[in-house]
């Protein structure tokens, strides 16, 4: 037995059974060496010629297990040894398991001979491996071999092959012959033929129906080819042969399938036969067209379409008149919605024909589409025409009614129009809609309506089937669009649920939707964001659900955005906050009742394209080919990519503008090509801009061939414009691609951006200074910074970094970070990597500055200097303005206005002369920095300079009090106060005894209105002082002082009145100051009454005893003063002469009480003292001063009294 695929692709081998060769994903197919993906399968044929061979298709990281099992295999001659061998090839990183089984049964159970997991060979060129495998236990059996085998499930690259299959034994066989082929098919007839496999000259063949089953006769022939006639058209047959070996016979060889295409050509017999009838199932890509002719060459024909459907907007019917190119179904090439029951057409001629012209995709045979059932028959009149409309009843219930609208009667006189619900026929003889309308019909109710012309019976039509299932949806026009929900982000938290059941055509036009809308629903929408993404999911009872996007405050009149057949799309920028309305309908225009969810999500950043990298033209730069670490998101339209298999998303910088070309080349490790597809968007001001922008208006090409080099084209580009470029791996393969440009500017695309090394310190980029030497920064002053990290960034990855420092190479740093702790000057080399070449960085040029903090200042004042203005000390804040920090590290400078502060400059020097309100703007900067415009300056202290009123002191006047007595007297120092101040206001007065004191404001006097001077004359210090603004002051003075006042005494003089006395006695003042000419004189008596007419110092008047009072005024001061004395009355004015103490209780003793005696002394008449007692009162009775009693006799005494008061006279005792 040998098995060798045969030498084309796609041929199924004879007699295989299992799981087929149909070369879906994870199952068989029939293909030569080099037809497999990429990275599996074998480049290379077992033995090095040309053939094809058995190979798994892993395409989707199948795991399905396939099965291939051979034709009977007759071991029953057998009679020593036995085996089976073939050639396979296992490379690619997903080889699964391939088990090689036996059985006595085609259909099993298999016992597992042979099993190989995993790859094999390393590459797709390496050679096919032999294997043999002991059958001996199968000698004398007939057995079926089958290859199993399943992907490892993981990936793509799981291509197994098998070739050259060969089971050998030892004995006499009779062996069925192979290659069965059929060759010249006709729709009625084939040529069968074989190879004999032994030296046989007869052999048993049978065709049969596909699916009969192995014969178990046939009919008996001596040639390999026969011709087999009177077969079915369009009619699936297989083949069997079987070789007669003399006695015995092989095995049959088979089945070998092959089909009779459809019959094209009828003849119509108008005389004497009937209508023609024809059922077609169509293929793929299908060129048959069927022509139908009346054999007289006169009569035209009618054609009807009983059945039969067809793709919507892809698979057109043409329905060919007589002259072979006009299409009389050119309004309705779909039928309604691919349904094309009920289409009717009339020849002008004798001839009419139909073909579908379909595409290489969906057809009726591999989609189960309704076979197409077609009657035609000689036309003996015209028919007539007529639509057929459906009108809901829905407010009557759940029902609807037909407008059926007679376009034209034919050559009729009358039409019968009858339903098929068993309705009396409606007789009809003028055009226009029939009335009453035909119904109600329930729902869901297929209502076909036939037109017939009353005089002759040939000529009818019939209508397609024609039903409503339900009520128009409540959102099916604009003015009732549904509100929809919007997410906040890209997810699909909440959906809007939706139904196409009987929507019907809001009447809205398709704009640029290039399908049919005649069933939309509307949802209106707010704008959350500047981009959403429409998404229609979850669709349940059909396919192709397409939608537009509209804007506009008028529902009657909105604006179509863009249309989509899409389940994804992005609108363009949006007005967040207004109201956008989103258009949902199928595809076709077949009735639906589909039901779907839409869902709108807020565009969030586009990361994949924001991050995207950018390639240049530059044949010497090999990119990394992406492997499964990108997206694609759903939303974007993608044109003509089918698919997006590990996308790279890059930019494309231009420098010049122009018409482009590009060359786009993807090889693997090997050099091998692999497929490489493209999208370009653009041309965008930027990437960042141009990521938002990905939409259908802005594609600039597009190429989704099965090739490994593709070519861009770009026409306008603009100078200085991005275009974003997405490029997919359909392979998904690791390699390299290269960019390179065939026409258009020399060096026009941007290659600095590709291989150039960008700077930055703690995330910020270092740019090219606009002073600085070229290569080089501006200054880049860091204040307050112990240290940044610089990092040298590359598009691509590098491998190597080498760091300078002020041009010294810092050894032992290959890292893309470095920290930077000193000024300085930086700059990074990287090395290797796609540009392949040693590239510099920009130098940055950083200082390292302490952070300057100003501190708040007070504002100054000062006074009025006279002229409006005050000279202030700036430097007299510095110590505040700094704080803590040293005037050694840190320069306070002082500045008119912020600007100068902010740059340094116009600094005022301290004394400044200023106006009131004048602000002083401070600036504090490390000493290292100034001049050098760092920025590390603090200028965020101000203080105001304060002008404030200095007050006058005018002179005040001199104050002069009377003497007291005691050397001081009470003053108001505030009499004269509104002199010293005047009219001036806001001012305040304090009063002091020294001029220090007034100018320190210390020791004020507490209580001014009533001070007792310490001195005469004594100056008072008057201190003025600004109310608001103690430190504006004038001091004045003036003296205060006491005039003398007259100062009168009595002397010694005891004045004493008798009781009772008559005479006056004379009390007379003694001046001690004054003479009696400069005074005025006042007397008061003892009552305090004016003693009239007294106005001398003698008063000469005094009569009785008292206090008497002298008031002396100075002439010219009228200082006063007054003096009293005293005037006794005595008890007695007698002062005895004589005693006898004789205790009788008279005269006993010497009694003085009445004279206030000081001291009395008694002298006998010899002058000797015999008695003295100091403050006597009438203590002598005559006695001595022992106590002895003194005799009788004349003596002496002294009395002194009343303070200074002497009186001595004579004094007797007498006993």
């Amino acid at each position: 037995f040998t098995e060798t695929f045969g030498a084309t692709s796609g041929t199924a081998p004879a007699g295989w059974t299992g799981t087929g060769f149909d070369g879906s994903n994870g199952n068989w197919r029939i293909t030569t060496e080099n037809g497999n993906s990429f990275g599996t399968g074998p480049n290379v044929t077992w033995d090095g010629n040309a053939g094809a061979h058995l190979e798994y298709e892993a395409s989707g990281s199948a795991s399905d297990i396939a099965s291939a099992i051979s034709p009977a295999i007759d071991l029953t001659p057998a009679v020593d040894g036995a085996e089976l061998s073939f050639y396979m090839h296992a490379f690619g990183d997903d080889i699964g398991t391939l088990n090689v089984g036996v059985s006595t049964s085609p259909t099993g159970p298999f016992t597992t001979e042979y099993t190989w997991i995993g790859d094999y060979q390393t590459d797709a060129t390496e050679a096919w491996v032999p294997i043999g495998i002991n059958l001996d236990a199968y000698l004398g059996q007939v057995i079926y071999v089958e290859f199993s085998y399943g992907g490892a499930g993981t990936g793509f690259e799981g291509d197994i092959a098998i070739d050259q299959i060969q089971v050998e034994t030892c004995g006499t066989f009779c062996i069925a012959p192979t290659n069965l082929i059929a060759s010249n098919i006709t729709a009625t007839s084939a040529d069968i033929s074989w190879t004999p496999s032994g030296p046989e000259t007869q052999w048993n063949y049978v065709v049969q129906p596909a699916g009969t089953g192995t014969p178990t006769s046939g009919t008996t022939v001596g040639t390999t080819t026969v011709s087999e006639s009177a077969l079915t058209p369009q009619t699936d047959y297989e083949v069997y042969v079987q070789a007669i070996c003399g006695a015995d016979t092989s095995v049959w060889a088979g089945p070998y399938f092959f089909t009779t295409p459809a019959q094209t050509n009828f003849v119509l017999d108008c005389v004497n036969g009937g209508p023609q009838t024809l059922t077609y199932c169509y293929e793929n890509n299908d060129t048959n067209v069927f022509t139908f002719t009346s054999a007289d060459g006169t009569t035209p024909l009618n054609i009807t379409f009983n059945a039969g459907q067809v793709e919507q907007n892809f698979d057109e019917l043409v329905v060919l008149d007589s002259d072979g190119s006009t299409d009389l179904n050119a309004a309705t090439p779909y039928g309604n919605g691919g349904n094309l029951s009920g289409l009717t057409y009339q020849s002008t001629g004798s001839t009419i024909s139909f073909q579908v012209q379909s595409d290489g995709s969906v057809n009726c045979q591999g989609n189960n589409y309704t076979s197409i059932d077609v009657t035609v028959s000689c036309a003996t009149c015209v028919n007539p025409t007529a639509t057929f409309v459906v009108v809901d009843d829905c407010a009557n219930g759940d029902q609807f009614l037909v407008d059926v609208d007679i376009t034209s009667l034919g050559d009729a006189t009358s039409l019968s129009i009858q339903d098929n619900q068993g309705n009396p026929p409606v007789s009809v003889s003028s055009t226009g809609s029939v009335t009453p309308l035909f119904g109600p019909y329930p729902f869901n109710t297929d209502i076909i309506f036939t037109v017939s012309n009353e005089q002759d019976g040939n000529c009818v039509i019939t209508s397609q089937a024609i039903s409503l299932a339900a009520c128009p949806p409540v959102n099916d026009n604009p003015c009732n669009a549904t509100v929809a929900s919007v997410n906040s982000d890209e997810s699909c938290t909440v959906v809007n649920s939706g139904t196409l059941l009987e929507a019907t055509d809001s009447g809205y036009p398709n704009g640029s939707c290039t399908t049919s809308a005649d069933d939309d629903v509307w949802f209106q929408f707010t704008a959350v964001g500047d981009q959403q993404i429409i998404q229609i999911q979850n669709v349940v009872g059909g396919f192709n659900v397409d939608h537009a996007v509209y804007e506009g405050t008028d529902c009657n009149n909105l604006t179509q955005l863009y249309c989509t057949t899409d389940d994804f799309s992005l609108t363009p920028t949006l007005i967040v906050g207004n109201t956008y309305y989103v258009r949902v309908f199928s595809a076709g225009s077949t009735p639906t009742s589909i039901t779907f969810d839409l869902c709108i999500q807020t565009l969030g950043a586009p990361t994949y394209c924001t991050d995207a990298l950018p390639i240049c033209a530059d044949p010497t730069i090999f990119y990394p080919s992406i492997v499964g670490d990108q997206t694609a998101p759903p939303y974007l339209d993608y044109d003509c990519l089918g698919s997006q298999p590990d996308p790279q998303w890059n930019t494309i910088q231009f420098d010049d503008p122009g018409d482009y070309t590009f060359q786009l080349a993807q090889t693997n490790d090997a050099g091998t090509g692999l497929d490489i597809d493209f999208i370009v968007w653009g041309p965008f001001t930027g990437q960042d801009t141009g990521c938002f922008e990905l939409l259908s208006p802005n594609i600039a090409d597009c190429s989704f061939s099965a090739t490994a080099t593709e070519t861009i084209t770009l026409t306008g580009v603009p100078a200085n414009s991005t275009y974003v470029i997405l490029i997919t791996n359909y392979s998904q393969q690791s390699g390299t691609y290269n960019f390179t440009q065939t026409s258009g500017p020399t060096d026009g695309t941007n290659c600095d951006v590709v291989c150039d090394v960008t700077l930055d310190y703690d995330g910020i980029v270092v740019e090219q200074g606009t002073t600085a030497p070229d290569g080089e920064s501006d200054d880049i002053n860091l204040c307050g910074y112990t240290s940044v990290t610089l990092t040298a960034d590359t598009a691509y990855s590098v491998d190597s970094y080498d760091w300078y420092i002020d041009g010294i190479y810092q050894a032992g740093i290959n890292s893309p970070t470095l920290v930077a702790t000193q000024s300085g000057s930086y700059q990074c080399v990287v090395g290797g990597g796609i540009c392949d070449d040693f590239t510099s960085s920009i130098i940055a040029n950083i200082n390292f500055f302490d952070d300057a903090i100003a501190n708040q200042a007070p504002d100054m004042e000062a006074c009025d200097e006279g002229a409006g203005n005050a000279s202030f000390d700036l430097e007299s804040q510095t110590a505040t303005i700094l704080g803590t920090q040293s005037n050694a590290d840190f320069v306070v400078t002082y500045h008119e206005t912020l600007s100068d502060a902010q740059s340094g400059t116009s600094a005022i020097s301290s004394p400044y002369v200023a106006v009131d309100g004048t602000v002083i703007y401070v600036r504090v900067e490390d000493i290292d920095a100034v001049g050098s415009m760092s920025g590390c300056a603090s200028t965020n202290t101000s203080f105001n300079l304060v002008v404030n009123d200095a007050p006058e002191a005018y002179a005040t006047p001199n104050q002069e009090l009377c003497d007291d007595g005691s050397g001081s007297n009470i003053f108001d120092l505030t009499l004269n106060e509104a002199v010293t101040i005047g009219t001036q206001t806001n001012v305040s007065v304090s009063y002091y005894t020294s001029q220090i004191d007034a100018e320190t404001s210390t020791n004020a006097i507490n209580n001014p209105t009533a001070y007792s001077n310490t001195n005469s004359p004594q100056t008072i210090f008057v201190k003025v002082e600004n109310s608001s603004a103690s430190e504006c002051y004038a001091i004045t003075s003036f003296d205060i002082a006491l005039y003398e006042t007259p100062e009168t005494q009595f002397g010694d003089v005891v004045y004493e009145v008798c009781p009772n006395a008559t005479t006056p006695i004379t009390v007379t003042a003694i001046p001690d100051n004054y003479t009696s000419n400069e005074v005025s004189i006042v007397w008061y008596d003892q009552n305090d009454n004016i003693i009239s007419g007294e106005n001398s110092l003698d008063l000469d008047t005094v009569l009785t005893e008292g206090t008497y009072t002298i008031e002396v005024t100075f002439n010219d001061t009228g200082c006063s003063n007054t003096a009293t004395v005293d005037v006794f009355e005595l008890e007695s004015c007698v002062i005895p002469q004589g005693i006898s103490p004789n205790n009788d209780g008279f005269n006993d003793n010497f009694d003085l009480s009445s004279f206030d005696v000081q001291r009395l002394e008694i002298y006998n008449r010899y002058g000797t003292l015999v008695y003295s007692k100091d403050s006597y009162s009438n203590e002598w009775h005559g006695q001595s001063n022992d106590g002895e009693e003194l005799p009788v006799g004349t003596y002496y005494f002294v009395m002194k009294y009343q303070g200074s008061k002497q009186k001595a006279a004579w004094v007797y005792i007498n006993r």
